[in-house]
């Protein structure tokens, strides 16, 4: 069973990211706003694995180029390339943090 976490907008307004701490894999829900307002709605087009369990956080850099998601339990950050016109993530790399946990992910422009 999972938690909701951190909840992010990409740069353009069309999709929403939702961080989900379950414990293994972790997941990103990838949602699609469409509309604005009170004339807004959403729709969840897919669901990404963080290869992690309990990603603790993530965020989008370089105008939503780029996600970062820091796996706490699975003491590992993974990057993904954005694609701004579907939304999706694309896996790009993975690096350890043994022995410490992954919490908090940040930028320059933080």
């Amino acid at each position: 069973e999972g938690k909701g976490a951190r909840v992010a907008l990409h740069p353009n307004g069309k999709y929403l990211y939702v961080g989900c701490r379950s414990p293994s894999p972790g997941l990103i829900a990838i949602v699609h706003v469409e509309g604005k307002g009170a004339d807004c709605s959403l729709k969840v087009i897919g669901h990404e694995s963080t290869r992690g369990a309990v990603p603790r956080n993530f965020k989008l850099m370089q105008e939503g180029e780029w996600m970062v998601v820091a796996n706490q339990e699975g003491k590992n950050v993974v990057s993904y390339a954005v694609d701004p016109d579907t939304g999706f993530l694309s896996f790009k790399s993975e690096i350890s943090t043994e022995p410490y946990k992954a919490c908090n992910v940040g930028s320059p422009d933080a």
